[in-house]
């Protein structure tokens, strides 16, 4: 014999309405919601804004350019024609370019990575303070890591060993004489009769130059220049 049915009147027990929990919250509630990121936001905010920190651009002791030597493949002087230009040269531009190549979209000799930096990593290039480590797990920020076989050595490793790790990625596809370094991107123009960007650089040479390419990606990230808090000595 089978269970005797009992239903939800004789048991006393309410279903929830979905579209009742999905409701749209009440007016009031919204403005009390704004109000309190309003207040968090501006218990954050100084009314000193960017001038709270060192100005590096008027700063003669502080000199951002590239400290190590950049060797440019001469043949990549040459080239003035690309399938795709990405400007940055850490994780972001990396990744973009390896995962073109893996899908067949353009070969190597197709792509240029433009970075001011002097090699590969973006903000791991930039960063070489002591202790500097990732604050995320190594197995998150570290991109590629089965593609090419490496195990991070700490579940959040060093600054050293994650731009060591850009470098593995740039020579296992190819990509260490596609990039321009000490280079920055001044602007680009579209050209509709070729249907092509106009990329006007400036190279650590200080010569301008102006490339085409069919395709640009910005991944120029957000961490290529320090904010240092003035100091305020008694």
């Amino acid at each position: 014999m089978g269970e005797p049915s009992i239903s939800f009147e004789e048991t006393g027990a309410t279903i929830n309405d979905p579209a009742a929990e999905m409701a749209e919250p009440s007016e009031l509630k919204m403005q009390e919601a704004y109000q309190r990121y309003d207040s968090e936001r501006d218990r954050r905010l100084r009314p000193d804004g960017f001038t709270q920190y060192v100005d590096f651009v008027d700063e003669p002791a502080a000199d951002l350019r590239p400290a190590e030597k950049i060797v440019t493949n001469d043949n990549l002087n040459q080239q003035k024609d690309f399938r795709v230009l990405i400007v940055g040269a850490g994780f972001g531009g990396l990744l973009f370019a390896v995962r073109l190549l893996q899908t067949g979209f353009c070969q190597p000799d197709e792509i240029l990575l433009v970075d001011k930096t002097g090699g590969f990593g973006g903000t791991w290039w930039w960063n070489k303070y002591p202790g500097l480590t990732c604050d995320v797990e190594s197995y998150i920020c570290m991109p590629l890591l089965e593609e090419t076989n490496y195990t991070p050595s700490h579940k959040y490793v060093s600054g050293i060993e994650l731009k060591e790790h850009a470098e593995r990625i740039a020579n296992q596809w190819n990509l260490k004489k596609r990039a321009f370094f000490g280079t920055e991107v001044d602007k680009m123009d579209w050209n509709n009769e070729d249907a092509q960007w106009r990329v006007h650089i400036t190279k650590n040479n200080n010569l301008p130059t102006i490339l085409k390419s069919d395709i640009v990606i910005m991944a120029n990230g957000l961490l290529d220049f320090p904010k240092i808090p003035k100091a305020e000595w008694p």
